[in-house]
């Protein structure tokens, strides 16, 4: 791109980790929203940038919409700017999101899975590229042409030979060629040296899986050769071979975006244009540190590990960094409101207050301690646990997972998400729930088990 930077390489580059793949946007009525695409920190400022990234996912919300069959785009998105960037009166304060949940992060070039944002690349348009990279990232479906493991032809069930391709269609009319210009046949016994000559563009019909750079492609591939577009189940592609031959959009129709019939096509057409906010983070960061004392916490040295845990957490933290302290077993209570941590006796008070190894007694009711860990961010007494307005902040939950009595993780979840609170799980001992993986993933935190965990909140402060 150009402007004020100058003529350089910014990228888009997606995430393909399920530790937060995608866990606050939400598809309603067609419309994905709270999609987040984050700048980062070594990224100069340009506000022509802006306007590009504008400019591009408008145009993927539309290819979305088309390539889904009127099934999803992006409703609304937040562009969060770095920190090292100039305060603006048009940025709004960011409140759960960061670097490390976004969905798509922009950076420059530093590595090789990356495609060039504002101009054309091997890879095509970046429209295409990001609702590409979207089939891998929301839906889980997988590239259809061939890679270094993948020949790039193969020998059909009737002795033909036809190329690693999807569609039907194009792989039996695409040219196969060797390096110095020879066909390839179906008598060869090695195909890597093989090479797909696509029909023209304006003539082909394959799948966005396949190569979505080629001008006509605009869908993916079905079973039922919907839009012309027939599966092929015979190549030897990732697809295939990972999702038992499925085709892509069965595979996508199967997920939970459109799984039942949900999110039909309208009856009337949408506007796909994207609601944009520009949001920079917060100088200060919130956490609210929820400790569990139930009586569980007694056994395998849970306590002990939790007081390393929460130690580890509060001496790495960013200097004025606001950190509070609850503690909960059948009921919650605040140890320490939010306090600035603007030197090392700021820290050592705070880890003062921990619990101590006799602490642990009574039973397990998560959803109290984090309810009461929404209160310590918002600064205020929340009443009967309903959240009338964003907060934002970060919740660090240390717990076995046991829970015994409610409330329960489920009954507060969707207070969390109101308020835009991340949970960060640390799960101590052998049998720490499922439950706190989802709950990180579901509103955008990050999950550790204690063994992992002081190298991750490390981490989770950079």
């Amino acid at each position: 791109m150009t402007g004020a930077m100058g003529t350089v390489g910014v990228f888009c580059v997606l995430l393909y980790s399920a530790t937060f793949g995608a866990a606050n946007v939400r598809l309603i009525e067609n419309g994905y929203s709270t999609v987040v695409i984050a700048i980062g920190e070594t990224v100069p400022e340009d506000p022509n940038l802006l306007s590009l990234i504008k400019e591009q996912f408008t145009k993927a919300s539309h290819f979305l919409y088309t390539a889904s069959r009127s099934r999803a785009y992006f409703k609304d998105i937040v562009i969060l700017v770095p920190s090292t960037w100039k305060d603006d009166d048009k940025y709004e304060n960011a409140l759960w999101e960061t670097f490390e949940n976004a969905d798509f992060r922009i950076a420059l070039h530093e590595k090789p899975a990356a495609f060039t944002l504002g101009i054309n690349s091997i890879f095509g348009p970046a429209h295409k590229m990001i609702v590409h990279e979207w089939g891998h990232y929301r839906w889980g479906v997988y590239d259809e042409y061939p890679t270094k493991h993948v020949d790039p032809a193969y020998v059909t069930s009737e002795g033909r030979l036809a190329a690693t391709a999807c569609s039907v269609q194009l792989a039996n009319t695409a040219s196969i060629v060797r390096l110095d210009g020879k066909p390839c046949t179906a008598q060869d016994k090695d195909f890597k040296s093989c090479k797909i000559k696509d029909p023209p563009s304006t003539n082909s019909k394959a799948s966005i899986m396949y190569k979505q750079f080629i001008s006509s492609i605009d869908s993916f591939c079905s079973s039922n050769g919907g839009d012309g577009i027939k599966h092929n189940v015979e190549a030897p592609n990732r697809q295939n071979r990972i999702c038992e031959y499925k085709s892509t959009w069965d595979v996508i129709l199967s997920s939970e975006d459109f799984k039942n019939g949900a999110n039909a096509p309208p009856r009337l057409s949408r506007n796909t244009i994207p609601t944009f906010k520009v949001a920079k983070r917060m100088n200060t960061d919130r956490y609210a540190m929820v400790l569990d004392i139930s009586g569980s916490m007694r056994t395998d040295g849970r306590i002990a590990q939790l007081r390393q845990a929460a130690r580890t957490f509060i001496a790495t933290a960013r200097d004025k960094s606001k950190i509070g302290l609850v503690q909960f077993n059948n009921v919650a209570s605040v140890a320490a409101s939010l306090t600035t941590l603007g030197s090392n006796a700021d820290r050592q008070s705070l880890i003062s207050l921990l619990p101590g190894e006799d602490a642990p007694n009574g039973d397990t009711s998560i959803g109290a301690g984090l309810l009461k860990g929404i209160e310590v961010l918002r600064g205020q007494t929340l009443g009967d646990g309903k959240v009338s307005k964003d907060i934002g902040g970060i919740i660090v939950l240390v717990t076995d997972g046991e829970e015994t009595k409610s409330p329960y993780i489920a009954d507060v979840q969707p207070s969390l998400i109101a308020a835009k609170v991340a949970v960060h799980s640390i799960g101590i001992g052998s049998g720490a729930s499922m439950l706190l993986e989802n709950l990180a993933s579901d509103t955008g935190g990050a999950s550790f088990f204690a063994s992992a965990a002081n190298a991750g909140l490390v981490r989770l402060h950079k």
